[in-house]
């Protein structure tokens, strides 16, 4: 059976359509209507996709203006820079502040060799973590020596 206003199909002992919901036997016509016909539309098929020619990207190379010309900024650092960046250290009482200082110069600096800033950076991070334990330790270890304290001043008296 058919539905008069939408011409699904739905089986014959249906009271109402399961497409549209009209109540088939009230609207039930003497004669069985026809499906609508389905409309088929159809597209040209696409021509296939042209080929795109390969075009190389050049990178520019980072590069600092300083006196006598350009330095670039890639250039792997030797054993000498690393072994500079971190002799500073080596200065008694002062050395660590300034190495503190130094890194937040290379990490951020815009004239500093690429693989020096990473350093940096890399090295910064490391401090944040290693602050981020020694701070936790010292709340859990505050509570654990201050609870000691109180069990022995408990025991004293």
């Amino acid at each position: 059976m058919f539905c008069p206003n939408c011409g699904k199909s739905n089986p014959d002992d249906s009271r109402f359509c399961e497409s549209c919901g009209t109540n088939m036997l009230e609207a039930a016509p003497a004669a069985p209507v026809a499906p609508p016909p389905v409309q088929t539309t159809y597209q040209q098929p696409m021509p296939p996709p042209q080929p795109v020619a390969y075009q190389p990207v050049q990178q520019a190379v980072p590069q600092a203006t300083v006196q006598g010309g350009m330095v670039d900024l890639n250039k792997p650092l030797g054993v000498g820079g690393f072994f500079g960046m971190f002799a500073i250290n080596l200065i008694p009482f002062v050395g660590s502040l300034i190495f503190l200082i130094m890194l937040f110069v290379w990490a951020f600096g815009s004239t500093v060799n690429q693989n020096k800033k990473n350093l940096a950076r890399a090295l910064l991070l490391w401090a944040l973590v290693i602050l981020v334990v020694v701070i936790i330790l010292m709340i859990v270890l505050g509570g654990v020596i201050s609870s000691w304290i109180e069990e022995l001043s408990y025991q004293m008296y």
